[in-house]
């Protein structure tokens, strides 16, 4: 076998005349140096389209009589047409999965040979009469968008050329079968003699465990048939050693056909014993329960888009994940490379794997093109896809699930899934097949899953039923799904908290696939690696990140922030690191659920160019992000609430411990205790005893119990101990209290427009004298406050604000919603570029708050971002857009790597403006 990656020569066909002018004839002279694998955008950035590379290959591959030369390709993105020394080899459609050509009556025994391959990277207008929504893409965007995929294309995978004899084993299929120990091997054979022949095939089963001894072996006497046969044959392998989490064992097989006048021709294969399917709404693995624990990743890498090309950051991404806990990875709507499944088989990590045709397929995000028509050659693409992997991965016992889609809404490409399965099935009966990631479908009357050797659809999961109703949207999975997809506004509300604590009671178990709360994205760290990796600065991904960057420091010194934080990625960084934080809470809703078989955290890295993952584009763990992680996912876990967050001296709080429990306890009683621990000490203890039932769920209620705190305000912690049987994990969670009395009373007068009765009542209470806002003269130094007044576009009471603003008077807008779609509010603002205000759309992708020194949050947490522990539900989704610098600024609002926030950053500011 040669290896053919490294350099080749690459050029673009912008007018796409390559064919026509014989381009595969010989090297452009203007093509560039290009790595393969590789992709097109790394040398011509931004350009998506056809490119040509080209390779002329020097070494000897020489033929002995009757062999076969053979031209393989990992992966290229999407289309591949091939010419040897000018002599069309073939054309493969894809993008992601391996294909090879024969190329002998093609090659040249002697002197050099040319290559040339033919890329189309589909794009929103029609080339060769392909289109990128309709063919397989993820959500690759053609202008790029937070969240999204880069479009990209280019010869991504390896590239090999090899000779083999005559007759060779082109696929090799292992079944185990675990509770008997047989393993039934399936082999294709090729056979170019142009005759039929007999051959004889041996197939022997070695151990991995370095001893290299052969167990059991086979040996036929077959009848290969010109062209393609297909042979089988069985071993039995006495008391097998299972594939297990904690003990990934392997075992080899190796297959080697042989005919006469012909040199041996073998190849190798590993396998595993293993099991795993849903059995009464929970996962199991050979036979035992476990709760899944899972993240996703688009195997998104720096420069290359997704090709693992200056690092090890794919690797390194699987170990990562062992290290903290997960049990399981799913690879979102694009296959996972070779290599790691390959360590995903060593390490024991299961995969849910899915291709890209199972995201928006016959979708774009180009408003100009919402959706597509669908046709049935969109319909092959997606079999075609799918089949592929599957023949591909097959053979790995790390691979636990195939997923069909994500996130797909009714239509044709979900009834395309839905009557694949049978098809599925003649490539593989051995694994659980699941339908549609977040059942945006709304079709509960058709099951989510298919366990290994099913031919129908199941009901495994929330309210899935023959009779099930077709449910309307929500959160956005419809309430009742069993595969549920969750992203609540950020920051989360009681409700919220609510909903994932006890989402499932009453159904069938429910699995929460996706799930999770970002951070911004850390625009200036990711762009300082580009740099220090010396990479271009015109990379599709490298001026985004510049771009943003230079941004934030820009609006960092022009608001006046420079007191907040060090530097600017010091506010960054703190997002991160608050963002561990928030994933603790999570986990804690998450675990204390008993209803839930499993968990898809959101998301492995910061891929998409957006802060939704536990680590960086470049690979580093965000701060405390490890312990939160590896601490959410222990065996047995304390998940512990306390109602209020931030309380107040001397009214009731509610104090609450579940203990998750992943079959870690035995049923029986246990001992616990727990504080509340404060500025004076202990002031709340608690010893309970409470029993582990033989159903053994994953969660078990401790203690529940409302108190009352009298002490000194400050911070405090609820802390819990299992004084006997176990070692618990999350045994404490920090709360604030405040004594209402250390705020001395208010006096004077405050001016109100539009402020509901209660909170006039609360201001009132303060010692405030609160009156309208009417005509005449105010006070000197007068306050007004100004809420969403039923006559917000009454003009003279405008003219009367303004004048009071004239004259001196403070005005405070208590409610962001009067700005909303209302120019008479806008309009009147003392400000000469007035700007805009809007919602913004806030739940894994969120802005932060940045509080900066000043006499407002004196008293308060701050300066720095304000912490939605603190504030909740006070931090508002409406922002002002493009105003003018403030006079002095008391709080702005960054958003990175928001989705819906074109290029990804947006600045907002809380501020004291100067009267025209």
């Amino acid at each position: 076998m040669l290896s053919l990656n490294g350099t080749w020569q690459l050029l673009v066909d912008r007018e796409n005349k390559g064919i026509e002018e014989r381009w595969f004839d010989s090297i452009r002279f203007e093509a560039q140096p290009a790595p393969v694998p590789g992709v097109i955008q790394q040398v011509f950035p931004g350009y998506h389209g056809v490119a040509w590379y080209w390779k002329t290959i020097d070494d000897d591959c020489d033929c002995s009589a009757g062999e076969r030369t053979l031209l393989r390709f990992g992966a290229v993105d999407y289309l591949a047409d091939v010419w040897v020394n000018s002599k069309r080899a073939g054309s493969f459609e894809g993008g992601e999965t391996p294909f090879e050509f024969d190329i002998t009556e093609l090659w040249a025994a002697e002197g050099g040979n040319l290559l040339a391959v033919r890329v189309l990277n589909p794009t929103n207008e029609p080339i060769d009469g392909i289109v990128l929504g309709q063919v397989p893409h993820r959500n690759k965007n053609e202008v790029a968008s937070a969240g999204g995929d880069f479009n990209h294309g280019g010869i991504k995978g390896h590239v090999d050329l090899r000779t083999v004899p005559a007759v060779y084993v082109t696929n090799v299929f292992v079944q185990p079968e675990m509770n008997t120990g047989t393993v039934k091997i399936t082999t294709t054979v090729s056979n170019s003699l142009g005759a039929a022949t007999a051959a004889a095939l041996q197939g022997a089963v070695a151990r991995t465990d370095g001893s290299g001894d052969t167990i059991q072996a086979d040996r036929i006497i077959l009848n290969a048939e010109c062209g393609e046969s297909v042979h089988e044959m069985t071993v039995t392998i006495p008391n097998p050693r299972l594939w297990r989490l904690e003990d990934p064992y392997l075992y080899q097989l190796t297959i080697e056909i042989q005919t006469a006048g012909q040199r041996p021709h073998r190849q190798a294969v590993r396998f595993g014993f293993k099991d795993f399917r849903i059995v009464d709404g929970f996962f199991h693995l050979n036979g035992k329960r476990i709760f899944l624990k899972s993240t996703h990743t688009m195997n998104a890498t720096p420069v290359t888009m997704n090709v693992q090309t200056l690092s090890d950051h794919l690797r390194k991404d699987m170990f990562y994940l062992k290290a903290a806990g997960f049990n399981a990875v799913r690879f979102i709507a694009g296959v996972a490379s070779p290599e790691q499944l390959d360590l995903c088989d060593e390490i024991g990590l299961l995969v849910f794997e899915e291709t890209m045709a199972n995201w928006c397929l016959n979708f774009t995000s180009d408003p100009k093109y919402p959706t597509l028509p669908y046709s049935e050659e969109v319909g092959k693409r997606y079999d075609h896809s799918n089949i592929e992997m599957i023949k591909r991965d097959r053979n790995h016992p790390c691979i636990a699930a195939w997923s069909l889609l994500n996130e797909t809404y009714d239509g044709p490409v979900f009834e395309r899934a839905v009557a694949f399965l049978p098809t599925l099935r003649r490539y593989d009966a051995s694994r659980l097949v699941l339908l549609n990631s977040g059942r945006f479908d709304f079709r509960f009357s058709i099951g989510s899953a298919s366990n290994p050797g099913g031919d129908a659809w199941e009901y495994c999961w929330g309210i899935e039923a023959p009779d099930a109703p077709t449910l309307k949207f929500d959160r956005p999975s419809a309430e009742g799904s069993g595969e549920f997809h969750y992203y609540p506004p950020t920051p989360q509300s009681a409700e919220t908290n609510s909903f994932l604590r006890y989402m499932g009671n009453g159904t069938k178990p429910v699995y929460l696939s996706e799930y999770g709360i970002g951070s911004l994205f850390n625009v200036i760290n990711e762009w300082r690696h580009f740099e220090q990796a010396q990479a271009r600065t015109d990379l599709e991904d490298a001026s985004w990140l510049q771009e943003q960057s230079e941004s934030l420091y820009a609006d960092w010194k022009r608001l006046g922030l420079e007191d907040a934080y060090p530097f600017p990625e010091d506010m960054l960084r703190d997002s991160q690191r608050l963002n561990a934080r928030q994933r603790t809470f999570g986990f804690n809703l998450i675990r204390s659920n008993p209803r839930l078989c499993g968990y898809n955290l959101t998301g492995m890295l910061d891929h998409g160019m957006c802060g939704e993952g536990m680590w960086t584009f470049w690979r580093e763990w965000k701060p405390t992000m490890f312990d939160a992680v590896s601490d959410g996912f222990a065996p047995l876990k304390w998940c512990l609430f306390v109602d209020a967050m931030h309380g107040y001296c001397g009214r009731e709080i509610t104090v609450e411990a579940v203990l998750a429990t992943e079959d870690a306890l035995a049923p029986g009683a246990y001992p616990a205790r727990f504080k509340v621990f404060g500025p004076t000490g202990t002031v709340w203890e608690k010893a309970v005893s409470f029993t582990v039932p033989e159903s053994m769920p994953f969660a078990v209620p401790v203690m529940k119990e409302t108190i009352r705190i009298d002490g000194l305000q400050g911070s405090y912690t609820f802390a819990a101990n299992l004084e006997r049987g176990g070692a618990p994990s999350g045994g404490a969670v920090k709360f604030q209290m405040t004594d209402p009395k250390a705020y001395p009373l208010s006096n004077g007068q405050v001016t109100l427009w539009g402020i509901d009765q209660s909170v006039e009542n609360w201001l009132a209470g303060r010692g405030l004298n609160c009156v309208p806002l009417q005509a005449g003269e105010g006070p000197n130094q007068e306050v007004i406050i100004v809420g969403n007044p039923v006559d917000a576009s009454n003009e003279e009471t405008w003219m009367l604000l303004k004048q009071r603003m004239k004259n001196g008077a403070a005005v405070l807008f208590a409610d962001p919603m009067l700005f909303i779609d209302n120019e008479s509010a806008i309009q009147w603002l003392p400000l000469t570029n007035k700007g805009t205000c809007k919602r913004i759309k806030e739940s894994i992708y969120h802005k932060e708050c940045v509080a900066n020194r000043h006499v407002v949050f004196d008293g308060l947490q701050g300066p720095g971002i304000l912490d939605m522990d603190v504030y909740g539900q006070v931090i508002s989704h409406e922002i002002f857009l493009g105003q003018d610098t403030p006079y002095e600024t008391i709080c702005a609002g960054f958003n990175t790597g928001h989705y819906r926030i074109p290029r990804g950053y947006e600045v907002e500011s809380v501020n004291r403006s100067l009267s025209d």
